[in-house]
């Protein structure tokens, strides 16, 4: 990082940040740290500007944000994950650091924070990750981890590959059958059309018996959406 720094200079913004909310990160005021937090993961949320890319998508916060993770306050740990995950998402900053940190607090965390860590994951699109993810299927509550999953695989689809699109077809079917949340079924759905996996259709069709009209409405359109190979738009991630 010493190196790094010396070649590329932090940016204006980035030297108000490392002394402002990044460093107030580490505050020994719990409010002073969750503030900080709390707005580091609202830039990072927010619409895409050069000033924001210029401090965010930068190694020295990713730093700063990694060692964050390891606060003992899951509030504040829930809103690093989540700027982790905007960040690599909105900015397409891909840090291999973040992957890693955030992989390894999936594995020690609680039902909660898997799920969250599971919205900051799928962009890395490596076979750890989906393994990951595909273990949030079992986490509670239920409807909140299916929606969680169903929205990964929905926005990431199309970079998956195949081999771990089969795996999940079988996954996400059983989790339809069983989930009564609507929302959550719809984003299984979802996923499903933009995996575009053919051997669903079968089950799909299965699942209109006794469905009601609407959830009879979202398998009819995902079935038709497979055979057309058409993908669900979602700007909302």
């Amino acid at each position: 990082m010493e190196l790094y720094t010396r070649f590329f200079p932090a940016s204006p913004e980035l030297e108000r940040e490392l002394v402002g909310s990044l460093s107030n990160l580490f505050d020994d005021d719990l409010k002073v740290k969750r503030k900080a937090a709390a707005y580091i993961e609202t830039q990072a949320r927010n619409d895409w500007t050069t000033k924001r890319r210029n401090w965010l998508a930068d190694p020295r916060t990713i730093e700063r944000l990694i060692a964050a993770l390891n606060d003992d306050d899951e509030t504040l740990v829930k809103d690093v994950v989540l700027a982790l995950g905007s960040i690599s998402q909105r900015f397409e900053y891909l840090d291999c650091r973040a992957t890693e940190a955030l992989c390894d607090l999936y594995e020690k965390s609680g039902d909660a924070l898997k799920i969250v860590i599971t919205s900051s994951l799928p962009q890395y699109n490596t076979p750890q990750v989906w393994s990951l993810i595909q273990q949030t299927l079992d986490c509670l509550p239920s409807k909140e981890a299916i929606f969680a999953v169903g929205k990964a695989i929905t926005y990431y689809a199309e970079i998956m590959e195949d081999d771990i699109k089969e795996k999940f077809v079988p996954l996400l079917l059983l989790a339809l059958r069983a989930e009564k949340n609507i929302d959550a079924k719809e984003a299984v759905l979802n996923a499903l059309a933009n995996m575009k996996v053919e051997d669903a259709v079968v089950e799909l069709n299965a699942l209109m018996e006794g469905a009601t009209k609407r959830l009879k409405a979202e398998i009819e359109s995902t079935i038709a959406r497979i055979e057309s190979g058409e993908d669900e738009d979602d700007d909302d991630w």
